[in-house]
């Protein structure tokens, strides 16, 4: 077990060095793609990526799996320049990153079948550990109390704040007084545990406006959550 822990504090210290490398922009063009090479072929070779395996009974779970990887291969080059150690190890970045890329691919693929996804809380650290399969009511359960540190929970919460089509950030409620509110906003507070008379009194927006918005939006919210996530979202 210390052995193992070790080898997993090498590793990331490994994948940080060369990430602050990376980040440098003094460096050379050359030398950053040999170093981005270096980083996701220690990344492969440590055995620490997820393979879901509650998932690979799905026929076509290789196509969807292999799609989703090179897709967080893509999205960390781009996104490398902000990675933030103090949020957690690259490794965990990685993973969190393509078991969002997996659930998109999953819904992209399975639009006609998205009624029957089935929400999977997939287990982040073990790489074929036992993943856990909550009905809905639960899932909600999890999804509305504080813990922070669920998976679906940190992956809903990434969708509204990044709002990757802009649909959110889009869709704006002004009342008669001049004061204006994103559905972006009213959600990020509804994630917080807020509710509408909170969302109210914070935009001082009246309550009836609030919740007029919300309920006509709500659809649109549930499909583009589970469209770039693959959950189920509810208010």
């Amino acid at each position: 077990m210390t052995n193992l822990i070790q080898e997993t504090k090498q590793l990331d210290q490994e994948l940080r060095e060369l990430v602050t490398k990376i980040q440098q922009p003094s460096l050379k063009v050359r030398e950053r793609h040999r170093a981005i090479d270096k980083l996701f072929l220690k990344i492969e070779k440590s055995g620490k990526l997820n393979k879901f395996c509650k998932w690979q009974n799905l026929p076509d779970y290789k196509d969807i799996y292999s799609q989703a990887l090179a897709d967080t291969v893509v999205y960390i080059v781009q996104k490398i320049k902000i990675y933030d150690p103090d949020r957690g190890s690259v490794m965990a970045w990685v993973n969190q990153t393509l078991l969002y890329k997996f659930r998109t691919t999953y819904y992209e693929i399975h639009k006609s079948k998205r009624n029957k996804i089935e929400i999977v809380s997939l287990n982040a650290e073990n790489n074929c550990g036992e993943g856990q399969t909550t009905t809905d009511k639960e899932y909600i359960d999890n999804l509305h109390s504080k813990q922070y540190e669920h998976e679906d929970y940190r992956l809903v919460l990434e969708c509204v704040e990044h709002d990757p089509e802009g649909v959110l950030e889009g869709l704006v409620l002004e009342s008669k007084n001049g004061n204006k509110v994103s559905l972006q906003q009213v959600l990020l507070l509804r994630l917080q545990d807020k509710t509408l008379e909170e969302v109210s009194k914070e935009y001082q927006i009246s309550l009836k406006s609030i919740s007029s918005f919300f309920q006509r939006n709500i659809a649109t919210v549930k499909d583009y959550i589970l469209k770039h996530t693959g959950i189920f979202y509810e208010t």
